[in-house]
């Protein structure tokens, strides 16, 4: 009798209310719902607007933002990783977003002390790329700490030519041909002007090459893919 009461007992526990269901995975935002250009007004007082690029690829684009570079983003759960440097230091830096609204028009990302956080509005055609990459014909090597910037110029004006848009690109050790793609604002080009690109190669805090003349690109029937040939300086 003491037998099957025991088994009894087992055979209630195993009928004991069942577990509670394991909490559901944390909701991914879609990257390619999130993959497009997403623009707010500048704010401060500030007339025009700045945004960020999300290129399907995982390269990242920042318009409006002329001190910060972008190079690229991921999402992990409801966060947005994002991977930005300055020209003033090559380096990446990670900065994490909480996606508090992802919709079809809407975007808000929340974060402490993060200048990216804030609303945005979808504006696919608000940005425009060009791609290529820069290289030498030199048989030298490129430091570790080397970093490729890239400037887009409006060049109508010979004399006082206007920045555009910019990119800083660490080579972490890699050699030419370095690949950019630099994202501008489309509301910055004006069909009837000329613009050009220009290349530089930072190493140690020292400019080591720099373009010999510009690349027209983009407006009037110029690429926007071109390669880029740097000089030494000095050399």
């Amino acid at each position: 009798m003491r037998r099957l009461a025991a088994l009894a007992l087992l055979a209630l526990a195993g009928c004991a209310a069942p577990k509670p269901p394991a909490p559901p995975a944390p909701k991914a935002a879609p990257p390619a719902v999130l993959s497009g250009t997403w623009m707010r007004p500048i704010g401060s007082g500030v007339a025009g607007r700045e945004g960020i690029s999300f290129v399907a690829d995982g390269s990242l684009g920042l318009l409006g933002m002329p001190t910060r570079s972008g190079i690229a983003w991921r999402v992990e759960g409801e966060t947005l990783i994002v991977t930005t440097n300055s020209a003033r230091d090559a380096q990446p830096v990670e900065s994490r977003l909480h996606i508090e609204e992802l919709g079809a028009s809407r975007l808000r990302l929340a974060a402490d002390a993060e200048y990216l956080a804030g609303s945005y509005e979808r504006d696919d055609g608000a940005a425009g790329r060009v791609t290529g990459s820069v290289t030498y014909l030199q048989r030298i090597a490129l430091p570790a700490d080397a970093a490729v910037h890239v400037a887009l110029w409006d060049t109508s004006k010979a004399d006082d030519a206007r920045l555009v848009a910019n990119e800083v690109v660490p080579t972490a050790g890699r050699q030419v041909p370095i690949p950019f793609a630099l994202t501008y604002a489309t509301a910055d080009i004006n069909a009837s002007h000329p613009y050009a690109l220009q290349a530089s190669i930072v190493a140690g805090g020292e400019l080591r090459f720099q373009s010999g003349a510009a690349t027209p690109v983009i407006t009037q029937g110029h690429p926007v893919a071109v390669e880029l040939v740097v000089e030494p300086v000095g050399g």
